[in-house]
């Protein structure tokens, strides 16, 4: 496929090949603004495949001894439309039949032919893959969550499913196993008389410790003092 700014198209190239009857190829070719090569490749080739040989020609080189061979493609082609193999299962199958083709180059297969996607095969959205039931075959293979009740809900839900109104079945201090307040209200009142106690000592109040001083700290008329120094 020619870009947007090719001097020559199909048609173009059409018309180079009629002009190169009558005239020189130079003559055409600087009239068409392209190259002499290039006017005698587009004559040449239609000379020798005629309108076939006006068209681009794929890049593919003609050689390629690594390329899949054509009968392994359909048999990959076979086992994906028929059977609905994936490539890793393909991969797998022929490798069994002493048959080494990777699973990468089996997914690029399948992208060439178009079924690389499963709704390509399916758009229905069938699908032959049955669920199996998963067995836990070591510690960590399953993924386990432990539920613990942390907040205080009374069974049956609390205040904000039956309102701020509604009485609580059980108070916090019932379920520690204390008694609650309106118990310990009913119980024999403590007197109220005390005996004399004896005078209170006075407290002892630490005297705060010195605060350094910085060299512009120092009170109105009293001399700055040298600090100590250490002799080495």
């Amino acid at each position: 496929m020619t870009h947007a700014n090719a001097p020559l198209s199909v048609e173009g190239r059409r018309r180079l090949v009629k002009r190169c009857r009558t005239r020189p190829i130079a003559h055409v070719a600087a009239e068409m603004g392209i190259s002499r090569a290039t006017a005698s490749k587009w004559a040449n080739r239609y000379r020798h495949h005629d309108e076939l040989g006006l068209h681009d020609r794929s890049s593919t080189p003609h050689c390629q001894p690594t390329a899949t061979a054509p009968d392994m493609v359909a048999r990959i082609e076979k086992m994906r439309r028929t059977d609905k193999r994936s490539a890793a299962r393909i991969a797998h199958e022929l490798a069994a039949d002493q048959t080494q083709v990777s699973r990468r180059t089996i997914s690029r297969r399948l992208a060439d032919l178009g079924l690389n996607r499963r709704k390509f095969i399916d758009p229905s959205g069938d699908t032959n893959r049955e669920p199996q039931k998963i067995v836990a075959r070591r510690p960590g293979h399953m993924v386990h969550v432990d539920v613990k009740k942390v907040g205080r809900v009374p069974d049956g839900g609390g205040w904000r499913v039956h309102g701020p109104e509604a009485p609580r079945r059980k108070t916090p201090s019932a379920r520690r196993g204390r008694p609650s307040a309106a118990a310990t209200s009913t119980s024999t009142p403590r007197s109220t008389a005390t005996p004399a106690s004896p005078t209170p000592k006075p407290s002892r109040t630490r005297k705060p410790l010195p605060r350094s001083r910085s060299c512009t700290e120092y009170e109105p008329g009293s001399p700055p003092t040298a600090s100590p120094t250490t002799s080495g």
